[in-house]
């Protein structure tokens, strides 16, 4: 796929490329990750002062109306600079908010989300499902004698959750399912750190009470744009990771010398990183038909959306699951040692590809749609 970036997007990645390389160095987050400090207050607020937050909002609430795809330009450098702030979940809640959301929460909302004073979040993970711990009980909304709305149950393996100050939840309501915005202070959470250390949370919600225009207005086709969404901006991180990695291991190659010359020049390791460059292409091209899709949601045609979807993630895990291995073995030991780069890129492509489903999720996703034939 031949697409090129407009003058915006080039100007965003640049502004983006610069912060991180100045103010989000492998050493400074490997310093802060062993005191525990996975959220670094500075750097949000500069992803603020750049705007960074307020992309996916309307511009009649101060954001830039910014599509999938422009988002997704901003992914692949996070990505590679492997931020541990809930960056990609918070622009994911902002999305699905400035589409959902009635106009008095917008105005509410829309200006602290851009100033980096609040974090919404989305739980959902559609192979949550397959997973669920016994104590699972799920999230059930009836109305209380004040009107109001009363939510019981939990929510699992929610990520950004841990750094959130709201979240997005789903709640069974007889045969219908509702959503609401809760704010963190009104549930309990139990914050689970992943191996890429970037954090989830278990909510558990105990007769929380919710007014009426807290509800946001979510059908089907929009539960489906979220996946897609979701999905497309896992897939565009996991495309700028298995960049820096291919880079990374030619580097490594040139400087390693065996028998008297480069290892990059022999045969097989030449093989193998032709492998690697072929299989970061076949992602990217995946990761931007998506994407480019769903720029444009008012001609989405949601069948098709969903095929795309479900292939689109399960080819991406593939792809990346041979880059990340490839990498880490010419690597050798240093590719799993915890000071080098290599270690943390790989854990946290690992963790993308087994996040919104892993391969056998989407491959069953895929036989559903075609035993149903033709819409």
């Amino acid at each position: 796929m031949d697409y090129q970036l407009t003058d915006e997007q080039k100007m965003v990645l640049r502004s983006v490329e610069k912060l991180l390389e100045t103010d989000y160095d492998f050493q400074s987050r490997y310093h802060r990750l062993q005191e525990n400090r996975r959220f670094h207050p500075p750097i949000w607020q500069q992803f603020a002062d750049l705007g960074l937050l307020a992309l996916p909002l309307k511009t009649q609430y101060g954001g830039f109306s910014a599509s999938v795809q422009d988002l997704a330009v901003v992914m692949a450098p996070m990505g590679q600079a492997l931020v541990t702030e809930p960056f990609l979940y918070t622009s994911v809640g902002a999305w699905l908010f400035s589409h959902v959301a009635n106009a008095q929460l917008q105005s509410e909302f829309c200006p602290p989300i851009a100033q980096g004073r609040c974090r919404v979040v989305v739980a959902i993970d559609p192979v949550g499902a397959l997973h669920l711990m016994p104590s699972h009980q799920p999230l059930i909304a009836k109305k209380s004698r004040s009107g109001q709305w009363m939510l019981t149950g939990s929510c699992h393996m929610v990520y950004g959750a841990d750094m959130a100050t709201h979240v997005i939840v789903q709640a069974h309501s007889g045969r219908k399912t509702r959503w609401f915005l809760v704010p963190m202070k009104s549930l309990k959470r139990q914050v689970f750190t992943l191996i890429d250390d970037t954090g989830v949370a278990r909510l558990q919600l105990e007769d929380v009470l919710c007014d009426k225009h807290m509800e946001l207005s979510i059908d089907h086709s929009m539960v489906t744009c979220l996946t897609a969404t979701m999905i497309g901006l896992l897939s565009a991180e996991a495309v700028g990771i298995m960049h820096l990695l291919n880079k990374k291991t030619k580097a490594y190659l040139q400087q390693r010398e065996q028998f008297g010359q480069p290892l990059s020049q022999f045969q097989l390791l030449k093989h193998r990183l032709v492998e690697m460059y072929v299989q970061e292409e076949l992602a990217r091209s995946m990761s931007m038909t998506l994407t480019q899709t769903l720029s444009d949601m008012d001609a989405l045609d949601m069948p098709s959306l969903q095929m795309l979807t479900h292939m689109t993630k399960m080819k991406l895990n593939d792809y990346a699951q041979y880059v990340g291995e490839q990498s880490v073995q010419l690597h050798g030991g240093m590719g799993v040692s915890d000071e080098m780069d290599v270690a943390h890129l790989f854990r946290r492509l690992t963790c993308i590809r087994h996040q919104m489903g892993d391969q056998a999720y989407h491959l069953a996703r895929l036989t559903e749609i075609a035993k149903q034939g033709p819409q």
